[in-house]
């Protein structure tokens, strides 16, 4: 990896960064500009988003990633995600299924 890592908090988050789905393909821009440079990590959550957004961030860079043109440079990303504590979310089970839910 390289020295830099890209963070996605703003992505789907339309409370505190204003984002819309207008901004998709900045975003995607963004992201192929990062790759291009060699930043190949990618920090993300489940719930980076709100509301109906919630976990926007993800699903966006699952698509990035899957469009890239440089096959070889999208194998070498890497995504690190994190699962929210929700008081919905408290039993292995319920962890498993967001886990799941991240990688799909």
């Amino acid at each position: 990896l390289g020295k830099i890592g890209v963070g996605t908090w703003a992505w789907g988050n339309k409370l505190l960064w204003g984002y819309d789905t207008s901004q998709d393909e900045e975003l995607r821009g963004a992201f192929e500009a990062a790759v291009a440079g060699g930043a190949l990590f990618f920090d993300t959550g489940d719930s980076y988003g709100t509301g109906a957004l919630e976990g926007r961030a993800e699903t966006l860079l699952g698509d990035f990633r899957r469009n890239l043109r440089d096959k070889r440079r999208a194998q070498e990303c890497v995504f690190g995600t994190k699962l929210a504590v929700y008081p919905w979310r408290l039993t292995s089970a319920s962890f498993v299924s967001a886990l799941e839910a991240s990688l799909a």
